[in-house]
């Protein structure tokens, strides 16, 4: 299903992906990394479109969080930090590790900044 995807109060584009990824996080499990934005904001986004070329060979990089030529919009992939991303989505999508599923009576999901929490690290 196309998803309609609205970045920073940019006009929305509808587009199929294979994937979505959004986070605060500058790393993920497993010590990954899969952004290369160089914007100042909160948010970590990274899109491939549902059919990215040189994929086994972009993945790698991708993964580092370093760009590579293959890694490229052109290509099918975009990596940018975001303050604020709205999703017009149907079926279910996953947030932090949970499945939920759309409600029909909202038009979009809005994923932005929720606040800072200190952690302690021994």
């Amino acid at each position: 299903e196309p998803i309609t995807v609205g970045l920073d109060g940019k006009s929305p584009k509808k587009q199929n992906f294979l994937l979505i990824l959004i986070s605060t996080l500058e790393r993920l499990f497993f010590g990954l990394r899969p952004y290369w934005g160089a914007e100042v904001a909160p948010l970590y986004y990274t899109a491939l479109s549902a059919r990215p070329q040189h994929l086994l060979r972009a993945l790698p990089q991708l993964l580092r969080g370093r760009k590579s030529r293959f890694s490229t919009k052109k290509h099918g992939y975009t990596s940018l930090n975001i303050r604020e991303a709205r999703l017009a989505l149907t079926g279910n999508f996953a947030l932090d590790g949970e499945l939920y599923s759309v409600d029909n009576r909202f038009e979009h999901v809005t994923v932005e900044e929720g606040g800072k929490a200190l952690f302690l690290r021994l």
